[in-house]
């Protein structure tokens, strides 16, 4: 959606959520849609074309594909791809939400062709494309006011904005069938003519699920093996319709925890009572950063940021990174970057650059070798109140990670049995190790994996 910075701007979210459906539902005692291995070993890249480069086009991006692919990635998230409403245009260039014709390319980003030969470079080098849909709303000069004024919702006769807020764009009415037709049908159209390999759908909650879930019955016709990414923490969304779905509850937490001062146990309860109450299966998306948030560095600060992205990478879940976070860029990701041109600082610091690609590379990696990082069983430990920590396992494997939450040194005693000892696997070169009895120390925010 266009941002997610203001206390307000989340209750009107909620309260139009609400409207929309029933709101989140326990699914705990269900099982989750099954999903292809893909997507459950993936790792996502969220990319915003027009500041990704500073000629802000697909073929930029392109370009970085096998440095993505080196780096770890294994899907590329294209943020909307198609012609920006110029009426009611929030900053210069308006939101890349506010949809002017769903079947346009933005002429930024290049040609349909540009794109194609973008989609077919991923897939050859063994990589998927998913594009961000806006199906809950449009520009206010989208193609369809004139031609179909009957898609749109109003009230007191006139068409208004999903959100108070959200002045820029107009709210699609789901109620007409008309509209769940057009929609499906363009939906069907960019997998069957780009093939793209599935969506991110923007704002997933504010539309009725059944429509989503009738969607997927139809793009599975063309491409069975495709990813549905709902922006929402919903359980029931895992039913029939999405693979993945948002951890808002525990990047909130992060939060918390980092910047309120919240202990591991409180982080531990918000996974726990997410785990209930999701479907058993159901994967959660994990992330630190992203386009409606202020970039990590700024948020939690350098360290913090580390490790927070760490978390993202070893808790149970899919991790996504988002547009020159593997860098550290330190251009703000809210209000107004979605509005203007702010091109990522790719060579800010080359220090500080090299330190976070080898940080990022290297858990990726880690991650990637890992069964029990990817799908193993999750037991928490009690490794101090500021110090989160959990044992993964499978199949023989096992690893312990650590997590410093404060800003300060601190020494940890981590309970494995008498016998075990785990050596430092993560960062790489490091010597420290985790025995029955032996305290670990621990550096401000510092963040350990260890195995056997």
């Amino acid at each position: 959606m266009h941002r997610r910075c203001t206390l307000a701007l989340l209750l009107a979210l909620a309260l139009a959520a609400a409207l929309a459906a029933d709101g989140p539902v326990n699914c705990g005692d269900k099982a989750a849609r099954p999903s292809p291995a893909w997507v459950k070993n993936a790792v996502i890249y969220e990319v915003f074309t027009r500041s990704f480069s500073a000629e802000g086009s697909f073929r930029e991006v392109e370009k970085a594909l096998p440095r993505l692919k080196e780096l770890g990635v294994t899907v590329v998230w294209l943020m909307p791809i198609h012609r920006t409403g110029a009426l009611n245009r929030k900053g210069h260039l308006g939101s890349p939400y506010a949809t002017q014709d769903y079947y346009s390319i933005d002429p930024m980003y290049g040609a349909a062709a540009d794109l194609k030969s973008l989609v077919r470079a991923a897939h050859g080098l063994g990589m998927r494309v998913v594009v961000d849909i806006v199906a809950n709303h449009t520009g206010w000069d989208c193609v369809m006011m004139d031609k179909n004024p009957a898609y749109y919702t109003r009230k007191d006769g006139q068409i208004i904005a999903p959100v108070p807020d959200w002045t820029d764009v107009a709210d699609l009415d789901y109620d007409n069938p008309e509209l769940r037709a057009y929609m499906t049908e363009m939906l069907k159209y960019w997998v069957r003519d780009f093939d793209i390999d599935g969506y991110r759908c923007d704002v997933a909650n504010m539309i009725p699920l059944d429509f989503w879930e009738n969607a997927r019955v139809e793009l599975e016709k063309i491409k069975p093996e495709l990813l549905m990414l709902a922006e929402g923490d919903w359980p029931q969304d895992h039913l029939k319709a999405f693979d993945l779905t948002y951890s808002w509850r525990f990047y909130e937490a992060m939060i918390d925890a980092v910047n309120r001062g919240r202990d591991a146990a409180w982080l531990r309860q918000v996974f726990e009572d997410e785990q209930a109450m999701f479907p058993k299966g159901a994967l959660i998306m994990r992330f630190n950063d992203n386009h409606d948030k202020y970039r990590a560095v700024h948020l939690f600060g350098d360290e913090a940021a580390l490790m927070t992205a760490a978390l993202t990478a070893t808790i149970p879940g899919v991790p996504m990174l988002y547009n020159g976070q593997e860098v550290g860029d330190p251009v703000p990701s809210n209000d107004p970057a979605l509005f203007e041109k702010y091109d990522i600082l790719w060579y800010n610091n080359v220090g500080r650059m090299k330190r976070f690609q080898d940080f990022y590379a290297g858990l990726l990696a880690l991650r990637r070798g890992s069964r029990a990082l990817r799908e193993g069983s999750i037991a928490f430990l009690d490794a101090g109140p500021t110090v989160f920590a959990f044992q993964r396992k499978a199949e023989g494997e096992a690893v312990v990670v650590l997590a410093n939450l404060t800003n300060r040194k601190l020494s940890a005693a981590v309970p494995v049995a008498a016998g075990e000892e785990y050596r430092q696997v993560f960062p790489a070169g490091g010597t420290k190790a985790v025995k029955a009895g032996a305290p670990v120390e621990l550096g401000p925010f510092e963040f350990v994996v260890f195995g056997k």
